[in-house]
């Protein structure tokens, strides 16, 4: 299993906005992809992390354009500051 991680800071006026946008947007188009996904925040902090998780490295390098634009797009709508997005392997996990 695979994992890519994007970190942002989003104004906390927006935050709910931010929210509802990747539950609506982008969790479906990276679920047809084949990811499973993940959201956290900080609201004290606005400080977000978004996490999808693929099958394999293969599934999650052929989803790279597609969730680039769907970061590009949701930082616009929200003012976001992304300021990373990092790849790993996922070594260990219970998730199911």
């Amino acid at each position: 299993m695979h994992a890519r991680v994007t970190t942002s800071r989003v104004p906390s006026a927006a935050l709910d906005a931010a929210i509802q946008s990747i539950s609506s947007t982008a969790l479906p188009q990276l679920r047809e992809q084949g990811a499973k996904t993940m959201l956290l925040v900080n609201r004290e902090t606005g400080e977000a992390m978004a996490i999808s998780f693929w099958e394999d490295e293969a599934s999650m390098n052929a989803s790279e354009e597609r969730a680039r634009a769907l970061r590009d797009e949701a930082a616009e709508r929200s003012g976001a500051d992304v300021s990373g997005v990092t790849r790993y392997e996922v070594a260990v996990s219970d998730l199911g």
